[in-house]
């Protein structure tokens, strides 16, 4: 659904449960990280994407499951050398009440004064 062009007007997208009425808010994360931790709400502003692309990419995400990621240091050697990155580990907790069929990423467009 294309939204008419207007220097008044800003489209975004926002990932919308088309079954209860409510939304997707941002995380309260740094930079979108955490955003697999929300839960649907018709209170809290909805998170918005520039693009239907980038919402599809989070709703996909937050469809798997509440992700974690733990990071181990690196080490350095003999020598002060720096010898190892460390590494992440990554694990999802899959989340049985999360349906696809239930969500949609819509657009959403806000009116800038004139």
């Amino acid at each position: 659904m294309e939204l008419p062009i207007n220097k008044h007007v800003v489209v975004y997208y926002i990932i919308y449960n088309t079954k209860l009425g409510c939304w997707l808010p941002n995380p309260i994360g740094r930079r979108g990280r955490c955003s697999t931790h929300v839960s649907p709400t018709m209170f809290d502003p909805p998170r918005l994407f520039i693009s239907e692309r980038s919402g599809k990419v989070a709703l996909s995400w937050w469809l798997k499951g509440v992700t974690t990621v733990t990071v181990s240091f690196g080490k350095y050697g003999v020598g002060g050398e720096f010898e190892d990155e460390g590494d992440m580990i990554w694990h999802t907790k899959p989340m049985s009440d999360r349906i696809l069929e239930d969500w949609k990423v819509l657009p959403c467009s806000i009116r800038v004064g004139e």
